[in-house]
């Protein structure tokens, strides 16, 4: 990652503000830490010395209240979260806690106490969400780094409309204390930056371990295998027909070999593990469970879903719970034989502002997080201007391998692609 000065944060910081006049990309601008920042100075050497860092405002920063994407509490922070401490150990810095779909269950960006969060990248479309803040905080170039939540796609879905890259680990690498858990078996701690080289080195940094040289003659020679015609008939025409073209490029090339995935009943499990995760999220927040936080005074959009979530039927649930568990072990077989999963990050594009994403949004991100994958998303150029963003699922633990193979596949594409950079 390109480093800064600290001196030249203070110009992110103007743009930040200007921005989120406009965009409602934030929640809180830290100028006050970034002035402590400053002052502390810290080790020139350090990794990530002066890198600005956006931060998902269901995640603790100390002496800063948390909003979850509901209201700013009184009450700050007493500590941030464990992520948080991690990065400023290695020389981030902190510049704003960002705008969210409230509780961090949504997939829009927007948010009735914030507003909705705008996409630098492309005005008049939605940002998509949970951690549209995050995400539009690294496309308009206010941050070098962002830091979201995933359950379901949370972080890859709003990199794939703001066009940018999003980065899901193996469940349970990151640490998620200090987070305000939505559903903690799917959550996970997610990094979104401008290129797979970014991300790669944040996670070498975070995860530890070396990944394998970006860049060189020589890259591994692993198997990836696609999705075939019937995963893709709820997919936008445009989303399947770029998807096609990638995968019609490898395989033309043999680079890296390919095979064909199971069948999986994408949209079916998206719609289950979304009625999951609200049911246990409204059961274990109306009881006040430790580490949620109470559902008073919750927007009427997400109070509607909550609702209807717990009347539905036991029956329902349990079926849904099943296929949840059907799913993630298809996908894990799958990538018994293989090293990664090939599909669209999202089943549409970016749709527009004043519309709403499809009720099955999350059909290609949330396996991975059923199963505790890592999963790396990036929006790859194609030819006449336009784009398709590409998601990577790989084995648990395999995370700095996978984010290499994403990277062999764009150049793979790349050496095709016009755009590509």
């Amino acid at each position: 990652m390109r480093v800064t000065i600290l001196s030249s944060i203070a110009d992110r910081l103007a743009r930040a503000r200007a921005d989120n006049a406009l965009h409602h990309i934030y929640t809180q601008i830290l100028d006050a830490r970034v002035a402590a920042a400053g002052a502390i100075g810290g080790a020139m050497g350090a990794p990530l010395f002066g890198v600005p860092v956006a931060i998902k405002d269901n995640i603790d920063v100390a002496g800063v209240p948390t909003s979850c994407g509901r209201r700013v509490s009184a009450d700050a922070a007493p500590a941030s979260a464990a992520i948080v401490t991690r990065l400023e150990s290695l020389g981030a810095v902190v510049i704003g806690k960002t705008n969210l779909d409230e509780a961090a269950l949504g997939a829009s960006g927007r948010n009735a106490r914030f507003g909705r969060c705008g996409n630098p990248r492309l005005p008049d479309r939605l940002s998509g969400g949970s951690s549209s803040g995050s995400a539009a905080a690294v496309a308009a170039g206010h941050a070098l780094l962002g830091i979201g939540t995933d359950t379901l796609g949370s972080v890859r879905i709003p990199a794939a409309f703001c066009g940018i890259v999003g980065f899901k680990p193996s469940h349970g690498r990151l640490p998620t204390a200090g987070i305000a858990p939505l559903y903690p078996r799917y959550d996970s701690v997610g990094l979104l930056a401008a290129s797979l080289a970014d991300i790669s080195r944040v996670a070498t940094l975070l995860l530890g371990g070396q990944g394998t040289q970006q860049g060189t003659q020589q890259d591994l020679v692993r198997r990836v295998t696609v999705l075939d015609a019937t995963a893709l008939t709820s997919t936008a025409p445009d989303v399947a027909r770029d998807y096609r073209h990638c995968v019609a490029r490898l395989q033309a090339s043999d680079d890296p070999p390919i095979g064909a995935a199971p069948t999986l009943d994408w949209q079916g499990t998206a719609h289950a593990a979304l009625w999951e995760v609200a049911h246990e999220f409204a059961e274990r927040s109306t009881a006040e469970a430790p580490g949620y936080r109470a559902l008073d005074d919750i927007d009427a959009e997400l109070g509607r879903l909550l609702a209807r979530a717990m009347r539905l039927p036991r029956e329902k649930l349990a079926a849904g719970r099943t296929l949840l568990a059907e799913s993630a072990a298809k996908l894990t077989d799958c990538l018994a034989g293989a090293d990664a999963l090939l599909t669209p990050t999202c089943p549409e594009n970016a749709p527009r502002s004043d519309a709403d994403p499809a009720k099955h949004v999350a059909a290609f991100t949330a396996p991975a997080n059923l199963a505790g994958l890592p999963a790396v998303s990036w929006t790859e150029p194609l030819a006449g201007g336009h784009s398709v963003s590409l998601q990577l699922i790989g084995r648990h633990g395999e995370d700095l391998q996978l984010i290499d193979l994403a990277a062999q596949l764009r150049r793979q594409l790349g050496r095709e692609s016009p755009a590509a950079g």
